[in-house]
């Protein structure tokens, strides 16, 4: 992709602008215009001079990706796949959800993909079967946020989550940086507390996440209570088993001042049994943390079978007594192939969008 100035931090937009014989408050004065006021035609950006604003978009124009297929489910959700310069798609989520206890108003999540498939290779996602294509760029990953914007307005994006397409942690730096055009000033008005990075468990990236500063929260998607299992069904846990894991986990808890999440899927007969629980309480104690059971979101890619909802209740009332904070979560968007573990940017089933 070849986004011109953006996906750039302010910073970055003035160094940009300074390279081009502009002042370096131009950058400032661009980033208003591409991220508060979503215009992305020099054109438009009047403030800048005439003559400038001509050749930018001559030389250097702002191109997005575009939507080219979008499906709604019957819960509100919509799933977009984007046509990327390059011709790889990439597939984003947006959730509506009702206002949960205590808040008064509707929260509207964007998940957003930050590789264009996914080289971690877990067994019970269909996104891995695509294997890693590319890493996303900060203008990418940014530019989903900025369509999926577009796509509620003029409602507003509440909240994000990295849990799209790909491992955002082995794709950090990129990540990190639209992190930082999402809550810089002028931004797009996110606070760090509302975004969350999920991840498989990418170690040594979860100590550098910490150490940021950038204070987003963290998920870590867990699925098992051995490191026999984990390995199993998830390859990475061969170079990070569960204890390194687990003191990574303290130690994001610790420098953020917040639990993390871990996201456990249910999958019937392979981790929900009684004993299992007693792992998976055994195994969290000490990390402040919360724990989503996800039953196992079916693909036509895999083998796996769903949880029948009153084995996956038992799971729940098994864990609760040694694990307080426990909930399910069914995943939305189930009915159009845009729950978790389900993306694959796959063309079948959609509806094109002019």
């Amino acid at each position: 992709m070849n986004p011109g100035p953006f996906g750039l931090t302010v910073p970055e937009l003035e160094a940009w602008c300074a390279e081009r014989g502009q002042p370096a408050y131009r950058g400032r004065q661009i980033a208003v215009w591409m991220y508060a006021r979503r215009q992305t035609r020099f054109e438009a950006m009047t403030d800048l001079p005439a003559p400038v604003r001509r050749a930018w978009d001559e030389e250097c124009p702002i191109r997005l990706p575009q939507v080219d297929l979008a499906r709604r489910s019957r819960d509100g959700t919509e799933k977009l796949r984007l046509r990327l310069l390059d011709g790889e798609a990439v597939e984003t989520v947006i959730m509506p959800m009702r206002p949960a206890e205590g808040e008064k108003a509707e929260r509207i999540t964007a998940c957003l993909s930050t590789q264009v498939g996914c080289g971690l290779g877990c067994t019970f996602c269909a996104t891995a079967t695509l294997g890693l294509k590319r890493n996303l760029t900060s203008g990418e990953i940014v530019a989903q946020l900025y369509i999926a914007q577009s796509r509620v307005a003029p409602r507003r994006l509440t909240n994000v989550v990295f849990m799209g397409m790909g491992e955002p942690l082995h794709n950090l730096e990129a990540v990190s940086q639209a992190v930082r055009v999402m809550t810089g000033q002028p931004g797009m008005d996110l606070g760090p507390r509302r975004i969350t990075v999920s991840t498989v468990g990418l170690v040594p990236e979860i100590y550098e996440l910490a150490d940021s500063g950038l204070g987003v929260k963290l998920a870590i998607s867990l699925n098992a209570t051995s490191d026999r299992e984990r390995s199993r069904t998830m390859p990475v846990n061969r170079r990070y088993p569960l204890d390194k894991l687990m003191e990574a986990a303290k130690y994001y808890a610790r420098a953020i001042d917040n639990r993390i999440t871990f996201e456990y899927v249910v999958l019937a007969g392979e981790n929900d049994s009684e004993a299992d629980a007693r792992r998976l309480a055994k195994l969290i104690h000490g990390v402040p943390c919360k724990i989503n059971l996800i039953p196992y979101n079916p693909s036509s890619l895999l083998e796996f079978s769903r949880p029948a909802k009153e084995s996956l209740n038992a799971f729940r009332d098994w864990l609760y007594p040694m694990c307080p904070a426990v909930t399910v979560r069914y995943s939305k968007g189930l009915d159009i192939d845009a729950a978790c573990g389900q993306l694959v940017a796959g063309a079948a089933g959609g509806s094109r969008v002019a």
